[in-house]
């Protein structure tokens, strides 16, 4: 669920970050508030592309897309002094993020440990990965932007994009695909999994 988490600081500092690339705060605002209106309408979308294409590619591929987004952000913030325009680069870059979270893996990270699990537990799984999240999300959100402020954007590499990167490398290893499928095969694909690492 950690790939999850980088959409909390996204949001809360959007204007901050883009106030600190030197964007105006009325032109940080507007982009802060098309992010928000865009992801919005990603989800609606989300909807109808949840259902028609397995969830593990989509998964992946929406992280990757997101992990990337937060890559070039940093890249666009380390360079905007010596390629001017550049910042420009962060406008679209956290609006794709917001997109992909939107659109795909924020969805499907929540409702997939529902398909990866038996009934009875269920609840349990959904509620653990619930807290963990908004934990770690929580002590995230909070050293996000005051390291950025004194470190730079650094700090969304180290937070996010990293940890992002092995999430990634882990569910393409180890996620089955469950769409389509009865909790029986999904639980059996598993448990051959864990034997075959075992």
């Amino acid at each position: 669920m950690q790939i999850t988490s980088s959409i909390w600081p996204v949001i809360f500092y959007s204007t901050d970050f883009l106030l600190d690339v030197g964007f105006s705060y009325s032109f940080a605002e507007i982009v802060s508030t098309t992010m928000l209106f865009v992801s919005s309408t990603s989800t609606f979308i989300g909807m109808f592309i949840v259902e028609k294409f397995p969830r593990k590619r989509l998964l992946i591929l929406t992280a990757i897309v997101n992990v990337a987004s937060l890559l070039v952000f940093s890249l666009c913030v380390y360079f905007k002094k010596q390629l001017p325009g550049i910042e420009y680069g962060c406008v679209v870059t956290l609006i794709t993020h917001g997109i992909s979270y939107s659109v795909a893996l924020g969805p499907i990270a929540w409702f997939i440990t529902s398909e990866l699990v038996p009934m009875s537990c269920r609840a349990v799984s959904q509620s653990l990965a619930l807290a963990i999240n908004h934990f770690f999300a929580l002590i995230l959100a909070f050293l996000t932007f005051p390291l950025y402020k004194s470190y730079g954007s650094i700090i969304i590499i180290i937070f996010y994009v990293l940890p992002g990167i092995i999430c990634i490398k882990t569910l393409h290893k180890y996620l089955p695909e469950t769409k389509d499928k009865h909790i029986n095969e999904v639980v059996k694909e598993l448990k051959n999994e864990n034997e075959m690492v075992g």
